[in-house]
């Protein structure tokens, strides 16, 4: 992900569904759901940013690993 000053955070959790309250509580920034088998990372950056993950995401801004 070359994008100049793209700045992405990440943890750990525990379920979409977690992801999801954690990413809508933050409006100013875009969040990605990353699935790799059963473990679960939230990756988000500012709404005006843009990276790799932004074009692989589903409806539910999952996108899954193999």
């Amino acid at each position: 992900m070359d994008n100049g000053d793209l700045y992405l955070e990440y943890r750990e959790i525990s379920s979409i569904d977690e992801g999801i309250e954690i990413g809508e509580a933050h409006p100013s920034r875009e969040y990605h759901i990353l699935i790799r088998k059963k473990k679960h990372i939230l990756v988000t950056h500012y709404f005006w940013m843009n990276c790799e993950f932004c074009h692989l995401e589903d409806k539910e801004g999952c996108v899954y690993l193999k």
